[in-house]
């Protein structure tokens, strides 16, 4: 009955409002006391400067002014950053008895220091609410340690986040989220000169992918901008095909990098699949021409050119982090110098990308 009635009293709060949560600006001992003396329980968030998911909580959670109304009104609330000597110390003393496992870090405690509550990563708005109303007749789940203990354990763990740690908490706020992508292609080309045999190559590089945000309260129709969802990214890559000059073949095989610009936009009542188109442009590293006799590198001054461009259209597959993707190359840019000659590079590719913090 208690938790159903302080569920109402926030809907009722809910009004505008341009303030954040009123975290109380004295020491975590002074927090202690000042609880003591109105009968309140403490509220501890945990950040850091480099955690992606406090950023985005701070910003965009905090300010709501129902929420703020009902920490102020139940709660001494007090904010600890963990790489300070203080927030360090209350971090680890108020972790057990498994220790810090991340931030951003909440937990609920007594003025005896027993904890009574406790949830680490970001929170959305109904989850941090959900979180701050307490049941009747909680009970504590541990007690917080002494300070000599958890300073003699802060010594024994050294460790500082690494720089993986920090890229994919900062990814999970993000609405730029960097990926990695591994593919192959099954090429040839098309033109004057063109062989029949389709020859392998490979793609590896990085990403940014941005979705549009989907609305809970709106519902989606065939065209919706949340169904979409933007890729670019940088990649190493190969194209490879035959070419007939002469009676006899050449097997030709270039090093690009490319600029790669890929759309997706998920199709309803599919399952989550999706169209995929990607234009492309890219510049020739190196590459070589091989015959049954010889070996040569290509000549980009002479006989081909060095940059190349065209269009990738298929379809995709997102399965949380990762997705899969498998379409046709269409080449647009005439790869030689020939006079009386075009060449284009035309094939098949099929991908595979992760996505960090989806």
């Amino acid at each position: 009955m208690k938790k159903f009635l302080l569920t109402i009293i926030m809907l009722v709060l809910l009004t505008p409002s341009s303030f954040a949560i009123d975290f109380f600006s004295g020491t975590y001992q002074e927090a202690l006391q000042k609880a003591k003396e109105e009968k309140k329980p403490i509220f501890l968030y945990f950040t850091a400067v480099w955690c992606g998911p406090c950023q985005y909580m701070q910003k965009y959670i905090f300010p709501d002014g129902a929420l703020s109304a009902f920490v102020t009104k139940n709660y001494i609330a007090l904010k600890l950053d963990i790489d300070t000597q203080e927030g360090k110390l209350i971090y680890y003393k108020s972790h057990q008895p498994r220790g810090p496992v991340g931030v951003p870090a909440f937990i609920i405690m007594n003025e005896k220091e027993e904890i009574l509550k406790k949830g680490v990563g970001g929170m959305k708005i109904e989850q941090l609410r959900s979180f701050l109303i307490r049941d009747d007749g909680e009970k504590v789940i541990y007690n917080a340690l002494a300070d000599s203990i958890a300073i003699n354990q802060i010594k024994a763990d050294v460790s500082k986040p690494t720089a993986l740690g920090k890229l994919f908490f900062n990814a999970r706020a993000s609405d730029w989220k960097p990926g990695l992508k591994l593919g192959a292609n099954l090429m040839n080309l098309a033109g004057s000169w063109a062989g029949d045999k389709r020859i392998m190559g490979y793609e590896i590089g990085f990403f940014f992918d941005y979705n549009t945000k989907y609305k809970s309260d709106k519902k989606r129709g065939f065209w919706d901008w949340s169904r979409y969802h933007f890729q670019p990214g940088l990649l190493l890559n190969s194209m490879a095909g035959e070419m007939d000059i002469n009676d006899q073949m050449h097997r030709l095989n270039v090093h690009y990098l490319t600029l790669e610009l890929f759309n997706g936009y998920q199709i309803r009542g599919l399952s989550g699949l999706e169209l995929t188109f990607s234009p492309y442009a890219s510049l020739g590293l190196w590459g070589n021409t091989k015959t049954v006799t010889s070996l040569q590198k290509v000549n980009f001054r002479d006989d081909f050119s060095r940059s190349n461009y065209g269009l990738k259209m298929g379809i995709g597959k997102q399965y949380g982090t990762f997705q899969a993707n498998l379409g046709y190359n269409l080449g647009l840019k005439d790869i030689t110098n020939f006079v009386n000659s075009k060449s284009v590079h035309r094939g098949f590719y099929f991908s595979i990308g992760m996505t960090v913090g989806k």
